[in-house]
């Protein structure tokens, strides 16, 4: 049997859009900050290791990655702390608007400011 392992080119039949877990932004572009997007095969989105995401990353339009509902996947620890900010922030907006700070307190050299954060969904924020 073939070994499944993810993928960071064009996407086979199938295969589901995820990303790591570094602290990313909607719309954030492949290796900014250390940020990696990729495609799983389905069988790790039901093994449980991998669960649907709600960090909002895919909702900014980009059609390669932009599944129907912002669907995408993370590694179940990665969900867990997407889910944790959204419930102490109080909205996905707002724990945008944290994460955003924090990548600009971190890494001084960062572009990231939170206005370039709210653009519309036709436009990515950080698509480099």
């Amino acid at each position: 049997m073939r070994e499944l392992k993810q993928l960071y080119a064009r996407a086979p039949e199938g295969y589901l859009p995820a990303h790591n877990h570094v602290l990313h932004v909607s719309g954030m572009g492949h290796g900014y900050n250390g940020f990696r997007r990729f495609w799983i095969p389905p069988s790790w989105a039901r093994s449980g290791k991998w669960r649907r995401c709600p960090c909002g990353w895919t909702d900014h339009g980009k059609s390669k990655w932009n599944m129907p509902g912002g669907r995408h996947f993370a590694h179940r620890d990665s969900v867990k702390n997407w889910e944790a900010l959204i419930e102490k922030h109080g909205s996905l907006e707002a724990a945008h608007k944290h994460v955003a700070r924090r990548i600009d307190r971190d890494n001084p050299r960062s572009t990231i400011r939170w206005a370039e954060t709210k653009r519309s969904n036709s436009e990515p924020a950080h698509d480099r």
